[in-house]
């Protein structure tokens, strides 16, 4: 079996059991650092696990609490996750967004997803995601720009991920490996100048996503 290599990771949270359930789940990956307090994480490369209840905690329904204080790669944690609160959690910059007892199997590829700068969240919030940039009015001179510079096979997989589609997916369609997808998502992400999926999907649909809105 391979050994994941993940980063450092940070883990804030006052509870004492989910503090163990992560420590459970990440045992032996990677540099453990646990925090009970709010601290904003230096820019280290390191991922960030943060408890929602946690005390001092900026309210993620207040994204201009979090301009100074939202480095890359936090992931919230939420007891009782729901799509609003996941929203609001992307909309100030977090990268994943999941239940706070996520399977300890699942933990490493949380960690190493959002360390390679993907977005980690459930299906429920990305068909909302979708939905939303669905019924986004299209500027049809930024939609047709996405595609300059792509190859056909880039165009292919960039609209397929962008319809919501896993790389096995992609990779099934098109009949190439996983392995390959991933390196045609590389080359999309680069040229593109996005950093995940999401991005990528309001770029097919016409939605420029460094638009501040």
């Amino acid at each position: 079996m391979t050994t994941l290599q993940l980063p450092p990771v940070h883990l804030y949270t006052a509870n004492a059991g989910l503090l163990a359930h992560w420590r459970h789940g990440l045992a032996g990956h990677c540099r453990l650092q646990g925090h009970d307090l709010w601290l904003p994480p230096a820019e280290d490369g390191s991922v960030s696990l943060i408890d929602l209840h946690l005390p001092g905690l900026p309210a993620i329904t207040r994204p201009e609490l979090w301009q100074e204080a939202c480095p890359p790669r936090l992931v919230a944690c939420s007891a009782v996750p729901h799509d609003d609160e996941g929203v609001a959690a992307l909309r100030v910059g977090f990268r994943g967004y999941c239940n706070s007892w996520i399977s300890v199997d699942l933990l490493p590829r949380l960690v190493l997803a959002v360390a390679n700068g993907e977005l980690w969240i459930g299906r429920s919030l990305l068909s909302r995601l979708m939905l939303s940039v669905a019924v986004q009015p299209t500027s049809g001179t930024f939609s047709s720009n996405w595609r300059r510079g792509l190859t056909d096979r880039e165009q292919e997989v960039a609209c397929l991920v962008a319809d919501g589609a896993s790389n096995k997916e992609v990779a099934r369609q098109l009949g190439v490996a996983e392995r390959t997808v991933k390196d045609h998502l590389s080359h999309i992400f680069s040229k593109l100048q996005v950093h995940d999926r999401v991005q990528l999907a309001l770029h097919v649909h016409g939605v420029d996503p460094h638009h501040p809105s």
